[in-house]
Formats: C-alpha cells, sequence, structure tokens
C-alpha cells in the first residue's frame, strides 16, 4: 500500500505529461516558429481573435457561424478547453453535425493542469496532420498550451514561446505568468 496517495497521483500526472510531450515532438513537424509566422487575427462568426500557426487554429469561443467558417477552412477536430460549466450552448452536438471530431478537455485556469496540458498533446499527436481548432472562452489559456507546447516540444526558449502565445491569445499577465511556472516544473 503507498502511504502517500498524493504523491502516486502527481507521480502519474508528471509521467503522463512527460511522456505526451516527447511524443509530440512532431506535432507541428521539425523546425522552430517565431512569433511573426502566427497569422492572423481573423473573425470567424461572433469571434474575432481566430490565428493560425501551422495546422492549428486558436481563438475565443466560437459560435455556430464561427464553427461553421472553421469547416470551410479545413478543420476536422474542434478541442474546447472550457469547464463544462462554461458552455452556453450544445457544441459537441454543432460540430459533430458539421462532421468534425469534438474533445472537451478542461483547462481550469492557473496553475496549469498538467495532466489536462498532456491531454491536448495527444490529441494535437493523435490527429497530426489535420487542421484542428483549439479554443477556451478568450484564447488566455489556448496561447498558455501553446506556449508550453512550444517550449517543451520544440525546445523554444520560455521568453519566445510566451511571445508565440501572446500572438495566439494570452492577455493577461498571469497567463504568461503560469506558463513560466508550468516550464520551470
Amino acid at each position: 500500500m503507498n502511504p502517500n496517495p498524493q504523491i502516486t497521483r502527481y507521480t502519474r500526472a508528471a509521467l503522463i505529461a512527460i511522456t505526451s510531450l516527447g511524443l509530440c515532438v512532431g506535432a507541428f513537424g521539425e523546425g522552430t516558429f517565431s512569433p511573426d509566422q502566427v497569422e492572423g487575427p481573423v473573425t470567424w462568426g461572433s469571434v474575432s481573435n481566430v490565428t493560425h500557426l501551422s495546422h492549428l487554429y486558436f481563438a475565443g469561443q466560437p459560435d455556430q457561424a464561427g464553427m461553421e467558417k472553421a469547416k470551410a477552412e479545413g478543420v476536422s477536430v474542434v478541442i474546447n478547453l472550457r469547464d463544462p460549466s462554461e458552455h452556453a450552448w450544445d457544441e459537441k452536438s454543432a460540430v459533430e453535425a458539421l462532421g468534425m471530431t469534438y474533445y472537451n478537455v478542461p483547462v481550469r485556469g492557473v496553475p496549469f493542469d498538467k495532466a489536462a496540458f498532456a491531454e491536448i498533446e495527444t490529441l494535437v499527436k493523435q490527429h497530426h496532420g489535420e487542421e484542428i481548432l483549439v479554443h477556451c472562452a478568450s484564447s488566455n489559456r489556448v496561447g498558455g498550451w501553446l506556449a508550453t507546447h512550444l517550449a517543451g516540444a520544440h525546445g523554444m526558449s520560455a521568453d519566445d514561446a510566451i511571445e508565440v502565445g501572446r500572438r495566439a491569445g494570452i492577455t493577461k499577465q498571469p497567463i504568461a505568468d503560469a506558463v513560466r511556472a508550468f516550464l520551470s516544473d
């Protein structure tokens, strides 16, 4: 019997995160990225902050028109980082009705949940080569995930990764601080 179940839980989460980051090195393909490679922002329906890097799109909460535009842009996978308590409509049904695959991986703010970020990494790797929309309410959590991904999987410096994350959605300093804390663990 394990005398400290907390250690087991944290150890398991850390192993999942490390394994997933290692598996996801090729999620964007080889090479490095810079802030000027983030395209956008553009408007899809009611969301005006859609950005794009490689095969990933980042956004705040899209509406039905936004999902239709995503589909028209070739998106086949939607990863929603919002907690179910934040959902104001049946996004899953709307996404699936358009023939896209839907995932909900709640990221509840800061500090970032390593297990949730590892799950996002796994999904991005699983759908390598497909156009993927990753969104939350405002794109702050999305930019935070992207920054940790670029630093962890692509060896980008924390400063450069945060700058790319800012282009993809980070507007709040606590999110940038959480990226640094996540990367220093």
